[in-house]
């Protein structure tokens, strides 16, 4: 993981605050996921290299290299980064990026999943247009 340490003034106080700004996990996915979809035999050898370096982490003295098929490799990396970064809150972002349904029945691209606007910003502003 890695984090940076910032400074702040809390009532005349100076005190650590340590933030997680992008996780070395998901710079590994991101890695595997473009080398793979760039495609190239280099490629596809950076992908696995950040896919097993990810998995070794993971495992330590347990892991021992998988053996995936380079047409496999996408939805790997794609299921492991739905392992790793669980509940951080991105998962709607990453099935719309990846157009894939965002749960049974709902498509990628439908306006379901679009939030009302609530009913008091609606009255505040008679130009504003509520969502689908």
């Amino acid at each position: 993981m890695v984090t940076f340490q910032l400074i702040y003034t809390v009532e005349g106080m100076s005190q650590p605050l340590n933030r997680v700004y992008i996780r070395l996990a998901e710079m590994h996915l991101i890695r595997a996921e473009s080398n793979l979809i760039d495609g190239g035999a280099r490629n596809s050898t950076y992908a696995f290299d950040s896919y097993n370096a990810l998995r070794d982490r993971a495992f330590g003295e347990n892991y021992s290299p998988e053996t995936v098929t380079l047409g496999n490799l996408l939805d790997s990396v794609q299921m492991e980064r739905r392992r790793e970064l669980c509940f951080e809150g991105d998962r709607y972002h990453n099935l719309k990026r990846l157009q894939k349904p965002l749960r049974n029945g709902v498509d990628w691209n439908e306006d379901a999943p679009i939030f009302k606007i609530p009913a008091d910003e609606m009255s505040g502003n008679n130009l504003m247009v509520q969502n689908p």
